[in-house]
Formats: C-alpha cells, sequence, structure tokens
C-alpha cells in the first residue's frame, strides 16, 4: 500500500468510526485491510525488538509496517501499547459489533489514527 491509498484508508476508517456509512464493501475493505497493516506492525515490532540483521522475505512487510508506523507515531512514547487498543476496536467494527465499543475506546482508536494520518501527509511516505 503507497502513501496515498493509505491516506484513503486511514480517512475512511476515520468515517466508520465516525459511525458515518461508505458503504458495505469499502467499510469491510479498509477495516480488514488497517487491521493486516496493524497485525504485521506488531509481528514486526517484535522481530525489531531482536534485532535480527535478516529476515525472510515474508516477514519484510511486517518490519516495513512497524517502521512506518515508529517514524509516524514516535512522538508518542505510548504508540505501541495504544496500538492494542486501536486494534480491538477494528476488530469490533469487523465483527459488526459497534455497540460494544465505548466512547473512550473509539475516541482513542480515532486520536492516534488523525495522528498517523496526518504523520503520513507530512512525510508522504510510502510502502
Amino acid at each position: 500500500m503507497h502513501g496515498i491509498g493509505f491516506c484513503h484508508v486511514i480517512e475512511d476508517v476515520l468515517s466508520v468510526l465516525a459511525q458515518q456509512d461508505i458503504g458495505l464493501a469499502r467499510r469491510r475493505y479498509v477495516l480488514e485491510d488497517l487491521a493486516n497493516l496493524l497485525a504485521n506492525a506488531n509481528r514486526g515490532a517484535g522481530l525489531a525488538r531482536r534485532k535480527l540483521l535478516f529476515v525472510a522475505p515474508t516477514e519484510k512487510a511486517a518490519l516495513d509496517a512497524f517502521f512506518l508506523l515508529d517514524r509516524c507515531l514516535s512522538n508518542d512514547p505510548d504508540w505501541k501499547e495504544k496500538l492494542h487498543g486501536t486494534q480491538r476496536v477494528l476488530a469490533l467494527l469487523r465483527r459488526n459489533a459497534e455497540i460494544e465499543v465505548s466512547q473512550k475506546a473509539r475516541a482513542a482508536a480515532t486520536a492516534q489514527l488523525k495522528d498517523l494520518l496526518a504523520a503520513v501527509k507530512s512525510l508522504q511516505v510510502g510502502f
């Protein structure tokens, strides 16, 4: 996913968090896509902690996702912990369990994704 496409995905997920209708197919796609990116970033964080010199080609996407998020969200020292909350919110939304998403969790996920969107736009990062 490249910078502009990534921005559109985040913008659409923000619309879902704001309970705006973006169409069922698009909703499924963007929630799945962002959930996969965040899962990859978590896997990449584990790889980065191990300070491996080489990783399997299948793990390159995970490291790329982690480094992108780390570069974009590094102003917030707690971004990795907050990412877990954002992932939980996305998982509930993917299951159409919106009623289970608290306003606090929704607000936290929205804030983190807005920060990510602003950083991606300012860096014009693609991967």
